[in-house]
């Protein structure tokens, strides 16, 4: 809580109202519990995958219902919120590839993107688990 010139206690700022903001902190809340959830069932592999996928859909999804103006990502630059859109689909992807057997090439949407091979990566990750 901010204070204005006359002292009175002032609610911070959100683009969404706050009935959208809390609906996404909820998701975001609940993809943390999912992710959590993936390690304490790491010992089922296909239980854990399910629970990461959820997490992160959660947790995006949370993101976007917060309508944001910039998204900063882990790897690249600073970007718009189609960013959120455009890790969705990412993990997605990641996801139904570790789930099927076999080597799999990095899609074209990703092949351009820095740290590519971090793709195999992330599958085998996944499949690790």
């Amino acid at each position: 809580m901010a204070a204005d010139d006359d002292r009175r206690a002032v609610a911070p700022a959100f683009s969404v109202g706050w009935t959208a903001a809390l609906q996404g902190l909820a998701s975001i809340g609940a993809g943390a519990i999912h992710a959590a959830a993936a390690g304490i069932h790491a010992e089922h592999p296909t239980l854990s995958r399910l629970f990461v996928a959820i997490a992160v859909a959660q947790i995006l999804v949370g993101l976007a219902a917060l309508e944001p103006v910039a998204v900063v990502p882990g790897h690249g630059p600073p970007a718009g919120p189609e960013a959120l859109a455009t890790a969705r689909r990412y993990i997605e992807a990641v996801v139904e590839l570790a789930a099927s057997p076999g080597d799999h090439e990095v899609p074209e949407e990703y092949a351009g993107w820095e740290f590519a091979e971090g793709f195999k990566q992330n599958i085998e990750a996944l499949r690790a688990r």
